[in-house]
């Protein structure tokens, strides 16, 4: 009768008798990890920056009242919206002297209203970081500018100047390569235990023991010529 579960003893057998072919798949997994990330996949750096929206300051005490910080909260949606509008996006690619289309722009751009502020976050992502910084800091004019022309009692800050990104944000080379290795074990895990369910072959004793559920009495030794 077939076996309908598997004991840890036939797990263990079954990975010692096939660990060749697992070690096999893991050692692709991981080398196909490392090549992508490191000579495939090309880097990306990210340059951001910082805005705050809310009343101008006049003096020491500047009051903010809950309608007030319920405004400015809207109000950021729409600021969220202008930075990613066509013209200041060409605009600040024309003044970046980049080589990139408005919807290029867009898909590499972020807008990030952080919950519970008056802080809207800018991204941007090139594989150069150079270009990213430039871009960041031609589109935060623009947008200052326009901002101030849209919504002449409306305030924007920057409280986050734009630095030159040292260190790619992608790939992450430590995620990838772990995602392989887990790949890995589990499909080379997988494999054997496949292979070893259609494989109807009887290669020893106690496999024939085990599938007849009776002791072997004796064998008949191999004579080599």
């Amino acid at each position: 009768m077939e076996r309908q579960f598997i004991s840890i003893e036939d797990f263990l057998l079954i990975l010692k008798k096939r660990w060749k072919m697992v070690a096999l798949i893991f050692s692709i997994f991981i080398i196909s990890s490392l090549i992508l990330s490191f000579f495939i996949i090309k880097p990306k750096y990210e340059a951001s920056t910082k805005f705050f929206i809310g009343k101008e300051a006049i003096g020491q005490n500047q009051d903010y009242s809950a309608n007030d910080i319920i405004m400015y909260q809207t109000l950021m949606k729409t600021y969220s919206e202008i930075i990613r509008t066509p013209d200041i996006l060409l605009s600040s690619i024309e003044k970046s002297k980049i080589n990139s289309t408005v919807e290029e722009a867009q898909n590499k751009l972020t807008v990030i209203a952080i919950a519970d502020t008056q802080i809207l976050e800018v991204k941007y992502r090139s594989l150069d970081p150079n270009e990213a910084r430039n871009f960041i800091n031609n589109l935060t004019s623009e947008f200052v500018k326009v901002s101030k022309e849209i919504v002449p009692n409306g305030n924007v800050k920057v409280v986050q100047k734009v630095r030159l990104p040292e260190n790619p944000v992608s790939p992450n080379k430590k995620i990838n390569v772990l995602i392989g290795a887990l790949a890995g074990i589990v499909l080379g895990i997988a494999s054997i235990f496949l292979i070893e369910r259609f494989d109807k072959t009887i290669k020893s004793k106690e496999e024939l023991e085990k599938e007849l559920d009776i002791p072997i009495i004796g064998t008949v030794p191999l004579i080599e010529k």
